[in-house]
């Protein structure tokens, strides 16, 4: 019989596997309402959840509680990007906002993030181009020893019981959606400034390589890297990514693969379209395939199809459910699950839509997902 550790990887390789691994994923946001939880864990959630460095922690505690024994452990980033003195500052505005004022030889430029997005990017104007260029230019990437070692406990805690991942910098393209620019403007820039542009991410995924290089030489723990792009359709067409992402996906794939690791696409939401696309490249899985009402991919089926078969899926079979009643939620799991049997090379997780959900809810999912987990 494999291993849990085994099984995963036998999965996101593509190639012949036991089981669906079903692990369970909480972030502060997608976790169980902790006056839901037994007194002792209900105490240690609320105290932590929202702190993203214990996250994997909380997953082992909740795991034991629902009888998962199987792990899929987010690694916190074994590196600091480290900026000048001199050149970053940084402040609080009123009712949390988060203003980020970054000086260079050709100008000024600031940011403002509020709740986890930004309302004021770096990058809005053609000419914010060269400035956030020289920005980059600028980043110190660093060991952080400490999470070096707390990444070597994270694989003595579950030894072969599962893997450990690092959601780690997404494309350059990606990431200029998620974080620096302004998504209007940055269309425009990619008719208008094509080569400035292209510049400028090729400094930005050398800083990424860097990133992952030191990573992989360090942590030789982590299993997976995931890149976190947010790619969907209604921000970028499938020939954008192809033009930017495509053969900067197969090198950082090539990478993973000299250390003996995996790569994962981090997308959810609209990509349909994007999938023939992903096809085409080496990357081990897709992350997040979210399937509808939420995402526009019909069925895990379509999204094989669509694939090939050398990309795995690593999907939540309950997404969109919300405080759906017994039959509905029996039935769901059911279809899915069975979906999933039939569009292979698939894992999942196991969380709930917000923190508003019990812990019954993740209960009566794993429950039904146990009858169709095994192959």
């Amino acid at each position: 019989m494999l291993t849990p550790r085994e099984n995963m990887m036998r999965t996101i390789r593509c190639q012949e596997s036991e089981w669906i691994p079903v692990t369970v994923y909480i972030d502060p946001y997608n976790h169980p309402d902790p006056d839901s939880l037994p007194a002792d864990l209900c105490k240690i959630f609320k105290k932590r959840v929202r702190d993203w460095d214990s996250r994997w922690e909380l997953v082992i505690l909740l795991s034991e509680y629902l009888g998962v024994d199987e792990y899929m452990l987010n690694a916190d980033r074994p590196f600091r990007v480290v900026i000048p003195e001199d050149m970053e500052t940084k402040g609080d505005l009123e009712a949390g906002r988060n203003i980020t004022k970054i000086k260079l030889p050709s100008g000024e430029m600031t940011q403002i993030r509020k709740s986890g997005f930004t309302t004021k990017h770096f990058v809005e104007e053609p000419e914010d181009i060269k400035k956030f260029k020289e920005y980059v230019e600028a980043w110190n990437i660093e060991p952080d020893r400490k999470k070096i070692e707390e990444i070597s406990q994270m694989k003595d805690r579950i030894k072969d019981g599962g893997m450990i991942w690092l959601f780690t910098e997404g494309t350059p393209l990606g990431m200029m959606c998620r974080i620096y620019a302004d998504i209007e403007s940055l269309i425009y820039m990619v008719a208008d400034f094509p080569s400035e542009l292209e510049e400028l991410f090729e400094i930005m995924e050398s800083k990424y390589m860097e990133m992952f290089e030191l990573t992989l030489n360090s942590c030789p723990e982590i299993d997976i890297l995931v890149g976190m792009d947010d790619t969907s359709t209604n921000i970028i067409s499938p020939a954008m990514f192809e033009r930017y992402n495509a053969r900067l996906t197969d090198k950082r794939t090539e990478l993973a693969h000299k250390h003996g690791k995996l790569y994962l696409h981090h997308s959810c939401g609209l990509i349909r379209d994007l999938l023939p696309v992903y096809r085409k490249t080496k990357m081990d899985g897709v992350h997040a395939l979210t399937i509808a009402p939420m995402g526009d991919v019909a069925t895990y089926t379509q999204g094989r199809k669509l694939l090939g078969n050398n990309v795995s899926i690593i999907g939540n079979f309950q997404t969109g459910l919300r405080f759906p009643d017994k039959e509905m939620h029996s039935e769901i799991v059911r279809q899915r699950l069975q979906d999933a049997r039939n569009a292979g090379f698939y894992m999942t997780y196991l969380t709930t839509p917000d923190y508003n959900h019990g812990v019954d809810f993740m209960q009566r999912g794993l429950e039904e997902a146990r009858k169709f987990q095994k192959y």
